[in-house]
């Protein structure tokens, strides 16, 4: 099966959704949002759409199915609270009910200088939860020349708390890695692997986007060659 990344570098980052440090101050995200952890009580969250680019500062922003949240290190914006977050439009989240996805939550949120659509924010879980540890590979590979010290095969590994034990008693100057990474269910979206750390589609959920017209990004094939394997049952 194909996957495929985001690409972060094109014309369509012009447009970033932020928050500021008083919204930040009012709801402390950065606590209560994490890879492994939701928001419990959530509320309506004000942003804006801001861009960097000089020829566009006053004009209307650009409307698109999805957005980077990012800040620009400055005094007014606050920073992301979790890198696998996605502010997606009504279009693009009625879209992905139809597709296989990773435990999540949305939230609401008032993007203040665009009222022309709705938007929400995509909050998946942290790829790591949906792995099947026991059907995965691993390896303990030296930093230095990347050669493989220690294999580990299928059923090797059962669990994430086994996996952190096995790291934990490896030898300075070596790392454990996932070599290849399998799931317990099929999955169209993953938020992020080790060597993807945005997150992949598969070509079924690429072609839907691209197909009904979404906009605010494109994409590449990822490399299972170049990058981790990835395995559904």
């Amino acid at each position: 099966m194909k996957l495929y990344s985001l690409r972060k570098y094109n014309e369509h980052i012009k447009w970033n959704v932020m928050y500021t440090f008083k919204t930040e101050f009012e709801l402390r995200l950065q606590d209560k949002i994490s890879g492994h952890k939701f928001w419990e009580n959530p509320t309506i969250i004000p942003m804006e759409l801001v861009t960097r680019d000089k020829e566009l500062i006053n004009s209307e922003p650009w409307t698109q199915d999805l957005y980077g949240w990012t800040s620009y290190l400055s005094k007014q914006w606050a920073d992301c609270p979790n890198p696998s977050l996605l502010v997606i439009s009504e279009r693009f989240l009625n879209l992905l009910k139809s597709f296989n996805l990773p435990d999540h939550r949305i939230y609401e949120i008032d993007i203040l200088n665009k009222k022309d659509m709705n938007y929400f924010i995509f909050h998946p879980i942290w790829y790591t939860s949906e792995v099947d540890y026991a059907a995965s590979e691993y390896a303990i590979r030296d930093k230095e020349t990347n050669e493989i010290v220690k294999w580990f095969g299928k059923n090797t590994i059962s669990s994430k708390e086994e996996f952190i034990n096995e790291y934990r008693k490896i030898s300075k100057g070596t790392d454990l890695e996932k070599e290849k990474i399998a799931f317990r269910k099929p999955l169209d979206f993953i938020p992020g692997t080790p060597t993807a750390l945005g997150c992949l589609f598969t070509e079924r959920l690429k072609n839907a986007f691209e197909e009904n017209g979404l906009t605010g990004t494109s994409f590449y094939e990822y490399n299972p060659e170049k990058n981790t394997p990835v395995i559904f049952p």
